[in-house]
């Protein structure tokens, strides 16, 4: 038996590279086996990355949020209230490009978020992991599905986590236990349960990073044409056709491009690039596959490639579940969940053949599914070839493997409620009245029903038996009376005689 208490409540900041999520999160005083079963209770959307947080900006970067995630917490539950805020992608490659701004930038965050009412532990403000990010998302995913505890001891029966963000993605999938020994396996608890989870982050290969790359290589090729006095715009077959785009030395100032040849002339600030978008599939296509293949990202001078080799062969035989930018391109596209592979590329051809009219067109028609519709072109064929060469989605069958999806029942798919979850056996459960966990009490309450309805059973049988024993004593009780009745002038009659005496008869 656990404790029973007030509900607990934390806020988790989601600190990404291109905005904060401040999440509230809360769960019964009484665990299960130590881990809380964490529900969501609001959310609130943070424009920019931390690495842009200064000692000067820090509180009105976060006040707002802050302050409506304060006021939903009770009275009674916030001197136990904590933060937990993990800083991701953008802020790992600024650590390590920059370690000291990267320092300065988590210090600041640390020195505001002590001057709210929430309890600030220094372990439980940082930078995270990718693999910490990859883990989180997978216990997202499957607490949601509720497959924590069916999925034991059945592989196959937990979900698969394929996390797309603007700088990394992550694949994360349970294996065996003949596995531990990976080194990017890892071994948790949740639930009173062990699982055995591998997880794969690869640094600048989020949407917006690949981006970045994919124009960069345009750069390389055609420097001549854009150094010189005489610059002209130049032809993006990824950008939709008639489109314009502006850039300068300082858009592509970034640790993901730092190595490349070139790197230090395209990033220098006073410079300016025109690009006017072609439409063309096929040349657009022949970029995302040049910028996920490890050979040829080794002889653009790139130190951060990807190698799907790495991914142990476990893809194809279990089921996956696509968000961020995996469901946000899916959703571009018009995907409901699930697809094939044939039908995602014709989806993404199509697509990539439309003018920008046509797109601004459909934008202010339906703003929430097309936010994001002019650059889809790119990131639809980044996604198909990143899930078909690299994370080995590469049939139809095993596309179909794959749901893209944004919420499970109405909670945002990502690694922060994860991250929670798995935090919850830190966070000290206070004292109570004794009270049953879930499970159990739901268990003793069908057998207690099972037995109520059993005894309904036999009242109902003995009182039906009753009936029918009255029944039947009122039928013997009758022939009784009807017996006597015959027997009883014989027997007078033979008494008589027996008294006369025998002189009567010679």
């Amino acid at each position: 038996m656990e404790q029973d208490r007030a509900a607990a409540y934390a806020i988790v900041v989601d600190a990404g590279s291109t905005h904060s999520d401040v999440i509230l999160y809360k769960w019964p005083g009484a665990k299960v086996n130590n881990t809380g079963e964490v529900v969501q209770v609001s959310t609130c959307y943070v424009t920019g990355g931390l690495a842009q947080v200064t000692t000067s900006n820090v509180s009105s970067y976060f006040k707002e949020c802050f302050g409506r995630a304060e006021g939903q917490i009770p009275p009674e539950s916030q001197a136990t209230a904590e933060v937990l805020l993990g800083a991701t992608a953008g802020m790992r490659m600024l650590n390590s490009s920059d370690p000291s701004q990267a320092n300065k930038a988590i210090a600041s965050v640390r020195d505001y978020l002590r001057t709210t009412d929430m309890v600030v532990k220094e372990s439980n403000v940082g930078i995270i992991s990718g693999s910490i990010e990859g883990i989180s998302g997978w216990i997202t995913i499957n607490f949601l599905k509720d497959t924590i505890y069916s999925a034991v001891g059945h592989l196959n029966s937990s979900w698969g986590a394929l996390d797309l963000g603007g700088a990394s993605t992550q694949i994360t999938f349970e294996v065996s236990e003949s596995m531990h020994s990976h080194p990017l396996v890892t071994k948790l608890k949740l639930f009173g349960h062990q699982f055995h989870v591998f997880s794969q982050s690869f640094q600048c290969y989020g949407v917006v990073q690949a981006g970045l790359r994919y124009k960069a290589l345009l750069l390389q090729e055609h420097w001549n044409d854009v150094s010189g006095p005489n610059q002209q715009p130049l032809n993006s077959p990824c950008d939709p056709f008639g489109r314009k785009i502006l850039l300068t030395g300082d858009d592509f100032q970034t640790p993901c491009l730092k190595s490349i040849n070139l790197a230090s002339k395209i990033m220098e600030s006073h410079r300016n690039y025109s690009f006017l978008g072609t439409g063309n599939y096929s040349e657009c296509e022949s970029y995302a596959k040049r910028l996920l293949d490890l050979t040829q990202c080794r002889a653009t001078g790139w130190d951060k490639c990807i190698n799907g080799s790495s991914i142990p062969d476990y893809v194809g035989d279990r089921k996956f579940m696509g968000f961020a930018s995996f469901a946000y391109v899916a959703n571009a596209l018009q995907i409901n969940k699930t697809t094939t592979k044939s039908s995602f590329l014709e989806r993404a051809k199509r697509l990539c053949s439309l003018s920008y009219d046509k797109v601004l067109e459909m934008k202010l028609t339906d703003k929430t599914n097309f936010k994001d519709l002019e650059n889809s072109c790119f990131k639809s064929l980044f996604v198909y070839n990143m899930l078909s060469n690299i994370y080995g989605f590469n049939t139809d069958e095993k596309w179909t493997n794959v749901k893209f999806t944004t919420k499970i029942s109405h909670a945002t798919l990502g690694w922060s409620l994860g991250y929670m979850i798995n935090a919850t056996d830190k966070i000290a459960a206070g004292a109570g009245v004794p009270t049953l966990r879930t499970v159990p009490f739901a268990l003793l309450l069908v057998l207690f029903a099972m037995f109520l309805i059993i005894s309904i059973g036999f009242v109902m049988h003995g009182i039906k038996l009753r009936k029918s024993s009255s029944y039947q004593r009122q039928i013997a009780t009758r022939m009784d009376e009807e017996i006597v009745k015959f027997i009883t002038p014989q027997s007078h009659h033979h008494l008589q005689n027996q008294n006369q005496p025998n002189g009567g008869y010679s």
